[in-house]
């Protein structure tokens, strides 16, 4: 299950693990990198659902018992959405908007007994979680408001900066003329993530790539091209009338980089073609990789995928199993 695997992976895009759905009003303008996970569209994936069915542990994959342990929640029933971005050169500043359901108010109680209160910003009072404070955290909303909002941060700074846009006095990707990221996820969007030209260089944009890189089984040499005219991207994962979708925005400093990304797209996925001739998986092959869409409009780069998504798990590990390159779990 290699390649499902790796689709999986992307969700690692967050340095963690509106209902739901991703509010740009939530993230300020100058953010240079954004990522959201809706959980109430993971839980209705079918594709998870297929991989499960096929033993595939979604929660074993990316330890998300470690979630559990630290905060006493279980991300996937008492979250609805988590929102992560950046907007300084630190690799290590980034602030998560974490949307939850009424369930999270207990282990909040707990978390504000048993954690040490820092400097409050306003009327609000943050919470430092960690023997060394490593994180900061606060509730946005009253306990009277419902669902439950909160904010977390490795810095005070960044929580401090954060508060002012979450509560609309601060602009946002949403309010500004001019905002860095535009992009916003489709319908069904399980994962979406987007950076501005002011990503380019950063640790998100090299595990971006770098994903995109083992995903689509790049030479050096063009992973290296792509890198190269890489300056902000969008990729978006999720499910759309029981298809499995996704979208992959590159945007080039100028047409002729486009074109040169696009050709490292087209021919990496000739060389997924040409891998199983002459092996019982071509059908399968053939289905996957002609249901891969690329096109270029000026220095942009856009390639979507659209599959059935129970079909996708099943035609994968078939090819998988005929080319003999299955995973050992």
């Amino acid at each position: 299950m290699k390649l499902a695997l790796c689709l999986l992976s992307l969700l690692t895009l967050c340095p963690l693990a509106s209902a739901g759905g991703f509010d740009p009003r939530r993230v300020p303008v100058d953010a240079r990198w954004v990522t959201h996970i809706d959980f109430e569209a993971l839980d209705r994936s079918k594709f998870l659902r297929a991989l499960a069915e096929q033993g595939v542990d979604f929660t074993r994959e990316f330890d998300l018992d470690r979630v559990q342990q630290a905060f006493g929640i279980d991300p996937c029933k008492d979250l609805t959405g988590l929102t992560f971005f950046n907007c300084s050169k630190s690799e290590c500043d980034f602030v998560v908007v974490v949307e939850a359901r009424p369930s999270v108010e207990g282990p909040w109680a707990r978390l504000s007994k048993n954690s040490r209160e820092a400097h409050g910003i306003g009327t609000r009072a943050v919470r430092g979680i960690g023997t060394d404070t490593s994180l900061f955290i606060a509730r946005v909303n009253d306990a009277r408001s419902q669902p439950p909002l909160f904010v977390l941060a490795t810095s005070e700074a960044g929580l401090a900066a954060a508060l002012p846009v979450l509560d609309g006095a601060a602009p946002n990707l949403s309010a500004a003329a001019a905002p860095g990221i535009t992009a916003k996820p489709s319908a069904g969007a399980i994962v979406f993530a987007a950076g501005s030209a002011r990503a380019q260089g950063s640790s998100f944009m090299a595990r971006a790539l770098g994903l995109l890189g083992e995903f689509a089984a790049l030479e050096r040499a063009e992973a290296d091209l792509v890198v190269l005219n890489t300056q902000g991207l969008v990729f978006e994962f999720g499910e759309q009338q029981n298809d499995l979708h996704t979208r992959l925005e590159l945007n080039a400093p100028a047409a002729q980089g486009g074109e040169q990304v696009a050709q490292v797209l087209r021919v990496a996925l000739a060389r997924v073609t040409k891998l199983a001739s002459g092996s019982d998986a071509v059908p399968q092959i053939e289905r996957l990789t002609r249901a891969v869409r690329i096109e270029v409009q000026g220095a942009c780069v856009r390639a979507t995928f659209r599959y059935d998504a129970a079909g996708f798990v099943n035609d994968v590990l078939r090819s998988e199993q005929m080319l003999g390159v299955t995973k050992a779990r």
